[in-house]
């Protein structure tokens, strides 16, 4: 839509560039796809953090190349496109962690909530020095409950080192675990802080008015 209400160019390239671009950008996405089932290779140590790489690389590629192309709608396609089904070969594969123990859901969520609460109460009671509202504190609070970036960065440290160390099986239980935990708290936290931010500030904070 943005590009036919800002278009510069002839008229039918213009209605044609939106589906020319989300086609390029699923065929692309599966080509590159299909490259990183067979990249890094099985023998690979540490597959999880070259995996990253190639995806990410191939991701930023993939939107500052089709910015440079001129084709904006197929960037994001290719990289949607491209992790889908990548993820997908990789499963089939056997490269991936399999079935997630429900043990480790039930006390993993037990353990989340328990660290959430605990950093919701502290990052309020860290800021009662400052010249804010209770209600401005709360609403601190609040933004301080989503976990992504730290879980996203090593979530994934303690199994790629059971597995470049050779760790018995326990160890391996140990690293999933993590790693379960790792995306766990990223999937809970990170939408329902999102909308617990966008829900909790008209009403916690004062609005200022503008000087003359």
């Amino acid at each position: 839509m943005l590009g036919l209400t800002f278009a510069k160019g002839a008229l039918i390239w213009t209605i044609l560039e939106g589906p020319t671009g989300m086609v390029l950008g699923i065929l692309c996405g599966i080509v590159f796809a299909i490259l990183c089932w067979y990249l890094p290779y099985k023998e690979k140590t540490n597959r999880s953090t070259y995996k990253f790489v190639i995806i990410f690389s191939l991701s930023a590629l993939a939107i500052f190349g089709s910015h440079r192309a001129e084709l904006e709608s197929s960037g994001p396609i290719l990289v949607l496109t491209l992790a889908f089904v990548a993820g997908l070969g990789w499963r089939k594969l056997g490269t991936e962690i399999g079935a997630t123990d429900p043990g480790t859901i039930g006390w993993g969520m037990l353990a989340l909530l328990i660290g959430v609460a605990f950093r919701i109460a502290t990052s309020f009671v860290v800021v009662m020095g400052a010249s804010l509202t209770a209600w401005e504190r709360l609403f601190i609070a609040i933004a301080w409950l989503p976990k992504a970036t730290v879980q996203a960065a090593i979530g994934s440290q303690a199994l790629d080192h059971v597995l470049q160390h050779g760790g018995d099986d326990i160890d391996h239980i140990r690293g999933q675990q993590v790693v379960t935990l790792a995306v766990m708290a990223i999937l809970l936290t990170a939408p329902l802080g999102a909308v617990a931010v966008r829900f909790a500030g008209p009403r916690l904070l004062a609005k200022c008015q503008p000087k003359p």
